[in-house]
């Protein structure tokens, strides 16, 4: 029996290490041969719904746990596979893996990859050359936006955010959790993002830029840019998730060296921050001709081995508990810092079926507020007033 299955089309470590994955699996059995097809990554949502609709879907895709809501009209759920392997099969994962593999009351696969962008990157020598002691500056809002002035003063860029396009909100929802917004219940999401606690964050967001120049123009700043403005080396701080590290030197060798990760700064001292998480997960089309076969890939790509090799190579926090505490990620900084902000104050990235008109409705009135097309807190109430008319 031949399978399909569709792999992330990264030239680098990750991309190999999905490919080796289907090569030793091939080489384990002789039942099931699975054949990976690339796809990028910015097109396989199209591509799932345009080859689910002609009836040609493959057998496994791969997508991030946040988009699951938006496909699951095209997806099978899992459930039904998760009870025959039993309570030692889902026991072995983390309480958040399993969160994240459920949607609308179902499972609808098994998250390989857990991640999450909302960990702070740092230039130790453009702080040091600051004089900004970097546990200080994360300890509050106050001291962090002290510290982001003592780098500006120093002639460097204190900080790069992202603000241009819809998908760049996903790097705003930890600094409203640290602002007092719970994102725990999609049916309150609306009411949360246009609480006082959600229009005090969006002011502080907005002053990064419009009082004092804090933060280049994040209305045209989206990801490739921000990594690559970071990994010039004169940029204080970012926030970014464990493969940042990875594209930073791809972009600049040898910057890694200069580059400390911690958590973000709460509101106030010794307060709350939050850990948007999202995961890579491969599931299974409606439609797919063989899903019995394609369980059997996806289970062997969530064992033990093959998540440290995707914590080795790709800098993901593992989704197995077996892994999660090893030395894998224990004595690895980066991976156990991202795993600490998991543990602490992690939470499912917000997801639902009206997500994508929510981010851009957010992004939409942030890009207003920080070029001057609208006063602050007009920008922010013509956003409630559309996400309340979702």
């Amino acid at each position: 029996m031949t399978i399909l299955s569709w792999r992330l089309a990264d030239p680098g470590a990750l991309g190999q290490l999905h490919q080796s994955w289907i090569d030793s699996f091939n080489a384990s059995q002789s039942a099931i041969k699975v054949t990976g097809e690339p796809v990028p990554f910015a097109d396989k949502g199209t591509k799932l719904v345009n080859t689910a609709l002609s009836g040609s879907a493959p057998d496994i895709v791969a997508i991030t746990t946040s988009e699951i809501a938006d496909y699951a009209n095209y997806l099978l759920p899992v459930d039904e596979y998760w009870q025959a392997e039993g309570a030692e099969f889902a026991g072995a994962f983390t309480e958040s893996a399993r969160n994240l593999a459920k949607w609308d009351g179902k499972l609808w696969g098994v998250p390989i990859e857990d991640g999450t962008s909302d960990a702070l990157y740092y230039n130790k020598k453009v702080l040091a050359e600051a004089g900004v002691d970097v546990e200080n500056a994360v300890s509050s809002w106050a001291n962090f936006r002290s510290a982001l002035q003592t780098v500006k003063a120093s002639g460097k860029t204190p900080m790069v955010f992202q603000g241009k396009d819809a998908a760049s909100f996903e790097r705003h929802w930890a600094w409203y959790v640290a602002g007092g917004v719970k994102l725990d219940d999609p049916a309150q999401y609306v009411a949360q993002m246009c609480s006082p606690q959600a229009e005090q964050t969006f002011a502080w967001l907005t002053a990064l830029y419009t009082e004092g120049g804090l933060v280049p123009n994040p209305s045209g700043i989206g990801y490739d840019e921000l990594t690559r403005q970071f990994a010039a080396g004169d940029v204080g701080f970012v926030t970014d998730g464990p493969w940042g590290l990875g594209i930073y030197e791809g972009n600049n060798p040898g910057i890694g060296d200069s580059i400390g990760v911690t958590r973000m700064p709460p509101k106030e001292v010794g307060g709350q921050t939050g850990a948007n998480q999202d995961a890579l997960i491969f599931v299974i089309p409606k439609n797919a001709k063989n899903p019995r076969a394609a369980w059997e890939f996806i289970k062997y790509m969530s064992t033990d081995k093959a998540q440290e090799g995707s914590a080795e190579a790709g800098g993901f926090v593992p989704t197995r508990t077996a892994v999660f505490n090893s030395p894998t990620v224990t004595e690895n900084e980066l991976l156990s810092t991202y795993s600490t902000l998991i543990e602490e104050g992690g939470f499912v990235r917000p997801r639902g079926p009206h997500m994508a008109e929510m981010r851009q409705i957010l992004i939409t009135a942030y890009q207003a507020a920080v070029t001057g097309q609208q006063p602050v807190d007009r920008a922010f109430q013509s956003a409630c007033n559309q996400l309340k008319a979702l």
